[in-house]
């Protein structure tokens, strides 16, 4: 009877101490489970700058992933966070004479891996800052040679390639409640073996805290 006793209060402590826990780690900005585990996230852009040869055209951008948290202190939230991301960029191409000949889609998919800060300590705001890298594929550009007929349009030397891509990211998150943001930033994308391809973008995302 007592071993009895002593099993059923170890039971009932084992679920206590979740509960306990949730209770204590009440998060003020929404969820009380909002500290805890995983996050996912859904982001989309449009470029403003980019290094490539149009840089007056607005290309858009998406990406989904989620995050882990490593490290959660008073004021300061470490998370290891992976997404993939795709972006489709137009190009216009002229001939030397500054006729219009065609224009080009490029598309670029790339999965990257890198790490989050958030500054937790204003209530319901959270600035943050992220980078990432990882590999990538990005279409060729089209360019106008001159020293071949000025009415072809030819691929340039990178053509279709798989590469590194880079990214880095800064902005703020505002909480809605219930483990649901909403978050503004700034992203650069980066090419390591093709760098006139990177872009400047602003950018809004919906994160759900679990």
């Amino acid at each position: 009877m007592k071993f009895r006793l002593v099993i059923a209060a170890a039971i009932s402590a084992f679920f206590a101490v979740p509960s306990a826990m949730a209770e204590e780690r009440d998060d003020p900005f929404g969820s009380i489970y909002a500290s805890y585990d995983f996050s996912t996230f859904v982001r989309g852009g449009v470029s403003f700058a980019g290094n490539g040869p149009d840089t007056t055209k607005m290309s858009p951008y998406g990406s989904i992933g989620g995050a882990l948290p490593i490290y959660d202190g008073a004021a300061i939230r470490v998370s290891l966070e992976g997404e993939a991301l795709i972006q489709r960029q137009r190009f216009d191409a002229f001939n030397p004479s500054g006729a219009f000949l065609t224009d080009y889609q490029r598309w670029a998919f790339a999965a990257l891996f890198g790490a989050r800060v958030d500054y937790t300590g204003i209530a319901h705001v959270t600035p943050f800052a992220s980078f990432g890298a990882g590999p990538a594929y990005v279409d060729a550009v089209p360019q106008i040679l001159d020293a071949v007929d000025p009415n072809i349009v030819l691929l340039d030397a990178i053509e279709d390639s798989l590469q590194v891509a880079y990214s880095g990211r800064a902005g703020v998150e505002f909480y809605l409640g219930e483990g649901f943001g909403i978050e503004a930033a700034y992203r650069y994308v980066g090419f390591a073996s093709s760098p006139t391809t990177g872009f400047h973008s602003a950018e809004l995302g919906v994160n759900r805290r679990f």
